[in-house]
């Protein structure tokens, strides 16, 4: 007992250190010679939010007070170069912490190194079907590094696990209280049963949205408007049930087929659902802020090194963030981009993905939903509906690999 209220008394007094407290409340002075009563909060991009003695909360240029305020704020919250708070999070930033314990439950985290001081950023909790390692989180690294995101994973997650739910909530809350979170953005991310969990969290937690290899959702747990980003085997006995879930959200979905099984597929696609969940969110909210412009800046040099590697995909996401209104505010870097989706191959590669989520959702979601059922499965209308699109695709990259995996029976449990 004394032991766990040791750990218990440290983990709090660890989680006090993270990020500097609010000042006390006391009167700053501006250069113009006013006065406001209140307290300092955060300082991000040159701006320290304040708040008033009855709880409003206001922001005020750094420049604008007076020095010895200026001075006494940039020291109290260890502000850098570029006008932000420096992070300090208890833990090192660009390589994996773990395991933490939660309180009997256990997770393994990731600090991207572009996370900023002052912000509060969101999380991505993954839950394996097996059990979470430090090595859980590499696939998720790239995306979050991009997008400024949390990374963790639950040590406990195993399929069939009766307090799987359990576990994940308590290690969110202790992220929650020991790292500056935006608790409005926890996503959720899992693979096969670790997915169906995913699932649960994020419906249980209130969650934003959810990444998924390998399965869909129980019923009754997707939530109208959160985005869902869904990976599939071409030919995984889940595929069914994954497209029959993508159904229920596609206007606020997505889902991508690898050429495999029930396996999690390539790690790039796992990038390329945080970069979309994140872009979903920015052009939901409508909103410039910093963490935008650092997204954005992000994309567009993940786009550049993209085009001399697989230029199919930098088209893809040129045209997609052009047209969605993502990057309204980049459009003319983006254009800058345009001649690769005049690409005939490129072109291709962005209408066999459009073509394939239609595939999922008109052909695939009917099928079996339950073992065995969906066991070594296809059908006439499958083989009929992929040589179809063969016909344009044959050569497509990406695409054909998968129409190729996609007539092939699903894999066995």
């Amino acid at each position: 007992m004394r032991k766990s209220l040791y750990l218990t008394l440290v983990s709090f007094l660890c989680a006090l250190t993270l990020h500097a407290a609010p000042t006390e409340m006391k009167g700053w002075k501006s250069k113009a010679g006013t006065t406001l009563e209140a307290k300092a909060l955060t300082i991000e991009g040159g701006e320290v939010t304040f708040e008033k003695k009855d709880g409003k909360t206001l922001k005020v240029a750094l420049d604008k007070l007076a020095d010895a305020d200026r001075k006494a704020l940039e020291d109290h919250f260890k502000v850098d170069a570029t006008g932000n708070a420096a992070p300090d999070f208890g833990k090192p930033q660009g390589e994996a912490s773990g395991p933490i314990d939660a309180g009997g439950s256990n997770y393994f985290l990731y600090l991207p190194q572009s996370l900023k001081g002052g912000r509060k950023h969101p999380l991505i909790f993954y839950t394996a079907a097996g059990g979470g390692s430090a090595d859980t989180l590499k696939p998720l690294i790239e995306g979050a590094e991009m997008c400024g995101w949390v990374v963790a994973c639950s040590v406990e997650s195993k399929n069939e696990g009766e307090k799987n739910h359990e576990h994940a909530k308590k290690c969110v809350e202790h992220l929650k209280k020991t790292l500056p979170l935006d608790e409005k953005r926890i996503y959720f991310a899992g693979n096969s049963g670790g997915a169906r969990m995913a699932f649960t969290n994020a419906a249980k937690l209130d969650g934003a949205g959810v990444l998924a290899q390998i399965a869909g959702a129980q019923p009754g747990e997707l939530k109208k408007g959160n985005p869902y980003f869904f990976i599939s085997g071409a030919y995984d006995y889940n595929r069914y049930g994954t497209a029959s879930s993508y159904t229920e959200v596609a206007r606020s979905g997505a889902i991508r087929f690898h050429p495999g099984g029930h396996e999690n597929g390539p790690d790039w696609l796992v990038t390329e659902g945080i970069v979309w969940l994140e872009g979903q969110w920015h052009r939901k909210a409508k909103a410039e802020s910093p963490a935008r412009a650092d997204y954005e800046a992000a994309v567009l040099g993940w786009i550049q090194k993209l085009k001399s590697t697989e230029d199919y995909r930098a088209a893809w996401w040129t045209g997609f963030l052009r047209e969605s209104g993502v990057m309204a505010a980049n459009e003319a870097a983006l254009n800058a981009h345009a001649d690769l989706t005049a690409e005939p191959a490129n072109s291709a590669y962005a209408d066999g993905i459009s073509k394939l989520e239609e595939f999922a959702a008109l052909v695939l979601s009917p099928g079996p939903q339950s073992a065995p059922e969906c066991f070594e499965h296809t059908s006439e209308e499958i083989q009929r509906e992929v040589n179809k699109l063969l016909e344009t695709h044959a050569n497509t990259p990406w695409v054909k690999g998968v129409l190729e995996a996609l007539k092939k029976k699903t894999d066995k449990g």
